[in-house]
């Protein structure tokens, strides 16, 4: 799977939703058994903890849903993940096999761009 560029948007403090369909040459590619993690770091350089990170399992930041017969993966993040990131810019990736170091690879990366709700 080539790595793709896909920048995103959220508002601090809302529960977020964005769903990917793969395809490998038009066909779905195939996603079984492939543990995933959707990370949130402050640059592309940040090797510590993810500000924000969610997988599979359900978790207080979100999860990630895999639907293997559309070969969409569904990713949700909490509104208490977002409300973390303020307003600012982070380095996000998907990452598949994301268990394991040496076959960890990263399909989405891009910008995690953030703002703040509009005041009433």
């Amino acid at each position: 799977m080539a790595q793709e560029q896909v920048n995103l948007n959220a508002v601090a403090g809302s529960r977020w939703v964005r769903a990917f369909t793969f395809y490998s040459e038009g066909v779905l590619t195939d996603l079984t058994g492939l543990p995933w993690e959707f990370a949130i770091q402050k640059s592309v350089t940040d090797k510590g903890d993810p500000i924000v990170s969610v997988s599979t399992t359900v978790g207080p930041q979100g999860s990630i849903e895999v639907d293997l017969p559309t070969s969409t993966l569904t990713i949700t993040l909490t509104a208490s993940a977002t409300a973390l990131l303020g307003k600012s810019a982070y380095a996000h990736a998907l990452w598949a096999n994301a268990d394991d170091e040496d076959a960890r690879t990263a399909w989405i990366t891009g910008v995690f761009n953030t703002s703040l709700a509009a005041a009433p």
